[in-house]
């Protein structure tokens, strides 16, 4: 009987020993689980920052390019009628010029349209004897507090070009236009290209 009683005993030892290491495992498992867990749940919220970011980056992208645009004709008229030349404008920014684009008169580097405030820092020494062109009031101040005490800036009027567009919200798709129209397709673009050149 005693042996059969330390058979039993043995075995209740294993088993406790057993269920023991089962419900530890079973709790490393679930500890295991939830951090991962967590960690998808981290990298998808910063997946969902990097591209709310890159949709800022290229919203800010657009709105720049698009107050140069609207710019080069102002700037054009006001530096013909400083210097009774025509400039000779350049077709995009450059890094050279804090992504500001280049205006000339003959040879001689006149001025920038738009360059970016927060790279004026950089180059605020070359940009010392040139006329920066701004859309605003307030990017006039924010190019300002970046370029050399005495900068000449000029705040110009591109008209509603220079109006940045309000930014669309990442992840959900264009509005439809009336008439069913897809806003998406291939022809929209080429449609706002030609009314763009066609105005």
């Amino acid at each position: 009987m005693r042996a059969k009683a330390c058979s039993t005993r043995a075995r209740t030892l294993r088993w406790a020993a057993l269920c023991s290491s089962f419900q530890q495992g079973s709790s490393v498992w679930l500890f295991s689980r939830i951090r991962w867990e967590q960690f998808l749940e981290h990298r998808r919220r910063e997946a969902g920052e990097k591209a709310t970011a890159q949709g800022d980056h290229a919203a800010a992208i657009h709105a720049l390019r698009e107050r140069q645009a609207a710019l080069e004709k102002p700037a054009f008229e006001l530096i013909r009628q400083e210097t009774g030349i025509h400039p000779f404008i350049e077709d995009g920014g450059a890094a050279e010029f804090a992504m500001g684009v280049p205006v000339y008169v003959g040879m001689n580097l006149y001025g920038v349209i738009c360059p970016v405030a927060s790279r004026v820092a950089a180059i605020r020494d070359c940009l010392a004897p040139l006329v920066v062109f701004v859309a605003s009031e307030r990017e006039r101040r924010r190019t300002a507090a970046h370029a050399r005490p005495g900068q000449r800036i000029e705040v110009l009027d591109g008209g509603l070009a220079a109006v940045p567009p309000p930014r669309q919200p990442t992840g959900q798709d264009p509005l439809p236009l009336p008439g069913g129209e897809d806003a998406s397709g291939p022809d929209a673009d080429r449609y706002s290209r030609r009314d763009r050149m066609n105005p």
